[in-house]
């Protein structure tokens, strides 16, 4: 019937850059959204729809009524039994949805090639519900979804041919399926992300 709502954002700058090292390797992250410049296409990908890269948070308050019809009228609150407290419903959330651009170098070398990705991160970090009758319920921390989307080298200037660029990369959990002797068992794994990857479509 009526809803009291509360939003607040933590978002990086649109110009936010990163740089860091990691043993031999230079990384640098950019942000990837839309009003860095609508226009900006990174390989393939259209940027970012979802808006800027940071932490988010609601809260709101839902009161229903008895009937469901949107309406609490004198007469469902005189009526025998009825508690105000019953129709309230309040919902917090706190979660994470990062899209940053990726540039990965030795150590920040135009002569030796680069991979470049748009890496997602996203989580509920806590997902809380509170009414009367169930009383508080927590669900989460949710488990972080991550991808690299659209993974690109400069190796075709080592002649190397598109069918061995990588297009892609995914994270594993876990060990690979391997034979007795330690081999990864490649057909396993391909059935093993294929799946994985019409579920998530499907989703």
């Amino acid at each position: 019937m009526a809803d009291i709502a509360f939003d607040d954002d933590a978002t990086l700058p649109a110009d936010f850059v990163a740089t860091g090292v990691l043993g031999f390797l230079q990384l640098e992250f950019r942000e990837f959204a839309p009003d860095v410049d609508s226009t900006i296409k990174y390989f393939d990908t259209q940027t970012d729809t979802d808006g800027r890269s940071g932490i988010t948070a609601s809260f709101t308050v839902d009161v229903g009524d008895p009937n469901e019809d949107g309406r609490l009228t004198g007469q469902e609150i005189n009526a025998p039994g009825f508690r105000f407290i019953d129709q309230v419903t309040a919902h917090a959330t706190v979660g994470a949805d990062v899209d940053l651009r990726a540039d990965v170098s030795i150590a920040g070398s135009a002569a030796i090639p680069h991979v470049m990705t748009i890496f997602h991160y996203s989580q509920t970090f806590a997902d809380v519900t509170i009414t009367a009758a169930s009383g508080f319920v927590l669900t989460g921390p949710q488990k972080p979804t991550i991808s690299f989307e659209d993974v690109t080298t400069y190796f075709r200037k080592l002649g190397i041919t598109r069918q061995k660029t990588p297009e892609r990369m995914i994270l594993v959990e876990g060990d690979f399926p391997r034979t007795p002797s330690g081999k990864i068992k490649k057909h396993e794994l391909r059935a093993a992300l294929r799946a994985e990857s019409q579920a998530a479509a499907t989703s």
